[in-house]
């Protein structure tokens, strides 16, 4: 009987970590160099905060169309933040 042992990881999960290692080290230069990209992921970070005070109060009708804003504020920026990392690859 033939025994398989089984693999750590394959090679596409390697070629995953290593694609998701790229664009990591791509933004993490795009913050330090590109002032666009800085300004939206730092847009980013503060409507996930503001999100999540937000969240935690009691619902209303302010409240929800203040998240539903934040929302849609925080994927137009992704949206920008992919356009440019695609630009840069």
């Amino acid at each position: 009987m033939t025994s398989i042992s089984p693999t750590p990881y394959n090679s596409s999960t390697f070629q995953g970590r290593a694609m998701s290692e790229t664009k990591q080290d791509l933004i993490k230069r795009l913050l330090e160099e590109d002032g666009e990209y800085k300004e939206l992921h730092e847009a980013h970070l503060t409507f996930e905060e503001r999100l999540e005070v937000l969240q935690k109060r009691p619902p209303s009708t302010e409240i929800h169309f203040e998240i539903e804003t934040l929302k849609k504020q925080k994927l137009q920026g992704k949206d920008k933040m992919e356009r440019i990392l695609t630009r840069h690859r």
